[in-house]
């Protein structure tokens, strides 16, 4: 899948890079690559203090966002996505993972810890949607509900000095693909990772139909403007250090960080030839020991990628025996988590 990068990275409403006493920063990213939108996010989060509190809106392209500490193998159907062209992105948060499409309103609050006040966001979000007729409620988990079902699922992240408070809003998301991607394959994992709770979901259009993206950002745009006591005017950027934002989305791109970043985990495994059955301990996405197993054979897998075809390239360079049970290892895996889009720009 292509992106479109320079041209349409961000537009901007009353964007505060532009200190002033009677306008709040608000954003509109008009781009949909995930990557980039995250990147930009991050970006603003590292210059909050220089502004007011910050209301920024966005849409992704269908993609699978998990937690910063969650393990993607248990979390999502990776082959299934690698399939349809949907992309894995971890973020910065905490949380669970969540299935995003152009259907799903991403939204981000973003203010100096000392303005940063989560009630007040959320009351922000409740009652932009209220203006539209929906009647939204908190659960104990940060989730927004509607009759019960949620709409909305956030997570949080605190630097130093800036906080950041980000979510989902449920607009018109295609739901079977919700569920589809996020039923991972089963296999045997045993993790230290954050697993993420399941729960009902229902999209806004549901009950309000012909609601759109744009009605909902302006809602709560409005109320936001309301509850901070100022105006809102278009202004254009007077700063965005766009090499930060590319070095951030080369980051979130990177194998390093997508599969890289995932706790210490193990697999086992059965029938490879001339093993059985046996067990892959994994840290940082690299296999760190199989036991048990032929000396050749441990010595080979130690080092490298949990990544199907890090191993079947392996197995070209070893003897017969440790070739046949390095690709039998492969493709019980199935994973084949190379990312086309470890560089800036490629498709």
């Amino acid at each position: 899948m292509a992106f479109t990068h320079l041209t349409t990275m961000a537009w901007w409403l009353n964007c505060g890079w532009i200190r002033r006493a009677d306008t709040v920063p608000l954003v509109l990213f008009e781009g949909h690559d995930p990557f980039l939108n995250h990147a930009i996010e991050e970006t603003i989060l590292d210059t909050a203090g220089t502004r007011g509190p910050t209301l920024a809106f966005w849409r992704n392209a269908p993609c699978v966002v998990i937690g910063r500490h969650q393990n993607p193998w248990i979390e999502c159907d990776l082959p299934r996505m690698r399939q349809d062209g949907v992309h894995l992105l971890r973020r910065v948060s905490g949380g669970g993972t969540v299935f995003h499409d152009l259907g799903n309103t991403n939204f981000a609050f973003i203010a100096a810890t000392g303005d940063y006040d989560q009630q007040r966001q959320f009351s922000v979000i409740i009652r932009g949607l209220a203006l539209l007729g929906i009647n939204a409620t908190l659960s104990p988990r940060n989730d927004l509900l509607v009759e019960g079902r949620k709409i909305s699922g956030n997570a949080f992240r605190h630097t130093r000095g800036n906080s950041l408070h980000h979510g989902t809003l449920l607009v018109t998301a295609d739901l079977g693909s919700l569920g589809a991607y996020l039923t991972p394959p089963s296999t045997d994992i045993q993790t230290r990772s954050i697993p993420s709770v399941r729960s009902s979901v229902v999209t806004l259009s549901l009950g309000s139909p012909g609601i759109s993206h744009e009605q909902v950002c302006d809602a709560i745009a409005r109320v936001f403007c309301d509850e901070y006591g100022q105006d809102r005017e278009d202004l254009l950027p007077a700063s965005l250090d766009h090499q930060a934002v590319w070095r951030r989305r080369a980051v979130l791109t990177s194998w390093e960080w997508q599969y890289g970043m995932t706790p210490l985990f193990s697999r086992k495994l059965g029938g490879i030839p001339g093993v059985g059955a046996t067990e892959l301990r994994v840290r940082h996405g690299i296999i760190t020991e199989m036991e048990p197993g032929p000396a050749a054979l441990r010595l080979a897998i130690a080092g490298q990628r949990y990544n199907s075809s890090d191993l079947v390239a392996l197995a070209e360079t070893r003897d017969p025996n440790t070739g046949a049970a390095l690709r039998s290892i492969a493709k019980e895996l199935n994973e084949w988590t190379t990312n086309p889009l470890e560089k800036p720009g490629s498709p």
